[in-house]
């Protein structure tokens, strides 16, 4: 489920899962049923042609960290 949350949020149109050169994931903690997930994504330019990086964090509406992700697209 986590995977699916860090590709939905990258969701410019040229980002499709072709472009996905990278997908470094640490999880931290499991998520349960009925808690309320946040997703939050900061997109920035690598300033290399290795194209655009974007960092995922993934954690409860308490603050509670589940994953940080980073991923790289062309």
């Amino acid at each position: 489920m986590y995977i699916h949350w860090i590709l939905d949020s990258a969701e410019a149109e040229e980002m499709t899962l072709d472009s996905l050169t990278t997908l470094d994931i640490e999880y931290k903690q499991e998520c349960f049923l009925n808690e309320r997930i946040e997703c939050y994504t900061q997109k920035s330019d690598s300033g290399t042609n290795q194209g655009t990086e974007i960092n995922h964090l993934i954690q409860t509406n308490e603050g509670k960290v589940l994953l940080r992700a980073k991923s790289v697209w062309n």
